[in-house]
Formats: C-alpha cells, structure tokens, sequence
C-alpha cells in the first residue's frame, strides 16, 4: 500500500502483490480459522490505530471533541457473521471537506479493507469531525 501510495506502483502491479499474499476476502497465507481471524483482528486494529491517530493530530482527540464507537456483530443477507464498526467524531471545529493529503489511514480503510477483506466502507470528513462505518465480513474458513 505504501508503495502504491508513494507512486513507486501502479493498482495492477499492488493487486498482483497482494493476490499472490492473500488470495481471496479473509484469506491469510496459511488459511487456517485461527490464522484468518487474527488477519482480521490486525485489519480492525490498524483501522482504529490510524483512526485515533489522525483524530489526535486534526480531529476530535486534539481539543474537546468527543468520540463514540459502536460496534456489533451481526448477520447479512446470506446468514454469515460480519462485524458492523462505526466511528463518529464530534464537536471538531471546522474541517476541509477535502483534506489536502490522504494518508495511509485513509486508504486502509477505503482501499485496503474492501480489497483484502471483503468490507464495506465509508470514511467522511464533515463539519464537526470524521465519521467512518466498516462493515467486515467475519469469514473463519470453517464454512
């Protein structure tokens, strides 16, 4: 994603790394249900890690802003498990409807998550802060 990011790779050459890496929605290298659960543990993580991060630097976390997160898990349309996560900041001066820069955060969560996982995504910049919603299917390889 970096090198995506930095323009070193195009999209076609970053989807041929990472089908190569990880060939399919919840799918880690060896495939195994503890092993595709701790990918997605690592996915969520990094999510609200970049998250809170940026809410630290711009957001909510830098003055008096408040955050709230709910999640909850939950069934889709064919019965499997997925993990519904929102994250809506508030009282957050005044933001750029379109941030100058976009950051590694934003295309995890955009990009990557949708890509390698198989989530639904949506990340807004709005007055009064960021909200964010991932819906992540909880795929374990064990049907």
């Amino acid at each position: 994603i970096g090198a995506h990011g930095a323009g070193a790779i195009d999209a076609d050459q970053l989807k041929a790394v990472e089908s190569a890496a990880c060939p399919g929605a919840g799918a880690c290298g060896g495939q195994f249900t503890a092993n595709t659960m701790a990918c997605v543990s690592e996915a969520i993580g990094l999510a609200l890690h970049e998250l809170t991060t940026n809410a630290l630097k711009f957001g909510a976390l830098r003055g008096a802003g408040r955050i709230e997160i709910r999640w909850q898990v939950d069934a889709d349309h064919n019965g499997q498990r997925v993990l519904d996560l929102t994250w809506s900041e508030s009282g957050v001066p005044a933001v750029s409807a379109t941030p100058s820069h976009r950051g590694f955060g934003r295309e995890w969560i955009e990009e990557a998550l949708p890509y390698r996982h198989g989530a639904t995504t949506s990340f807004v910049v709005q007055g009064g802060g960021v909200r964010c919603s991932i819906r992540l299917p909880l795929t374990t390889g064990d049907g």
